[in-house]
Formats: C-alpha cells, sequence, structure tokens
C-alpha cells in the first residue's frame, strides 16, 4: 500500500462549519459532479467528529496506491481500483455490462476540510481495505481589536 499526502498550499478564511455540514455539502456536490461526468467510480464514505479529531473512512477494497493532496480548504482523495485478475484476450469478463457488480476504475472524492484543522497533524492509514484519515482538530483563538470607541471582537480569526 502506498499513501501519499500532499499540502499544495495553505488556505485562507473560512466559516468554521462543522464537520457534518462541510462533509454533507461536499456529498451532494459529488453526487452532481459524478452524474454529470460519470468518470468515476463511486466510493463510499463515513465521517465521523468527536472533540479531538475528525475522521474519514473511505472504502477501497483492492486499492493499492492512494493520494491524498490538500489544495486551500480542499482534501482530495484518489486512486484507480483495478481487476485482480488481469483481463487480456483469453481471460474476459462473462458479465460485462454497464451495471457489473464490482467496479473498476479510477475513483476520487473531495471534502471540504474545517477551519480548526490541525494540518500538520493529519495521518492516513489503511487497513483491510479502509483508508482512516484523521483531521485533527485545534482550538481557535479570538481577540478583542479596539477601533474608535467600539471595540470589535475577531473570532475565529487565527489559530493557535
Amino acid at each position: 500500500m502506498h499513501c501519499r499526502i500532499i499540502v499544495l498550499n495553505h488556505w485562507g478564511g473560512g466559516d468554521g462549519c462543522s464537520y457534518t455540514e462541510v462533509i454533507s455539502s461536499m456529498e451532494t456536490v459529488r453526487q452532481i459532479k459524478d452524474k454529470i461526468t460519470g468518470h468515476y467510480i463511486p466510493t463510499k464514505v463515513d465521517y465521523f467528529s468527536c472533540k479531538e479529531a475528525g475522521y474519514i473512512l473511505v472504502e477501497v477494497p483492492g486499492v493499492e496506491n492512494i493520494e491524498l493532496k490538500i489544495h486551500n480548504r480542499s482534501l482530495i482523495v484518489t486512486g484507480e481500483k483495478k481487476p485482480l485478475i488481469p483481463l487480456n484476450s483469453t481471460v474476459y469478463h462473462i458479465k460485462k455490462t454497464k451495471d457489473q457488480e464490482i467496479q473498476y476504475g479510477p475513483f476520487m472524492r473531495q471534502f471540504l476540510l474545517p477551519q480548526n484543522l490541525h494540518r500538520a497533524g493529519i495521518t492516513a492509514h489503511l487497513d483491510k481495505g479502509i483508508l482512516k484519515i484523521t483531521l485533527p482538530k485545534q482550538e481557535l483563538s479570538s481577540f478583542t481589536l479596539n477601533i474608535g470607541p467600539q471595540a470589535i471582537q475577531m473570532d475565529q480569526l487565527f489559530c493557535k
């Protein structure tokens, strides 16, 4: 198994959405995009959140090489599911239909990362066909900025 995490650059700003809101909105976008492009195989995902971290579980049976890219506030998981029996001129798929039960080909899932993510602590581990991505959280600091006669509260502006 090869799993690689790439951080392309840091994100700016954010609205501090919860993990649940972020993941469910990205799922809707993925479903619409997949219907239009039809070029990635479906990959099942579960997500969990607790005080210390968020967890994304990606079902990837038979996949050996997985790439995780972080670009701005997006986490992009890509890979390819290949047949265990190589198909050639003497070996062919008996039930070659559009709706074959096991689907092969490239997959991609994209997730919007929350603002309070501790990027340096992201880990990924593949075990028994399940990719577990751990997204550790960090506290967001706030401060009061005094400007003229009014004080402006700046919440969730900078991470510790």
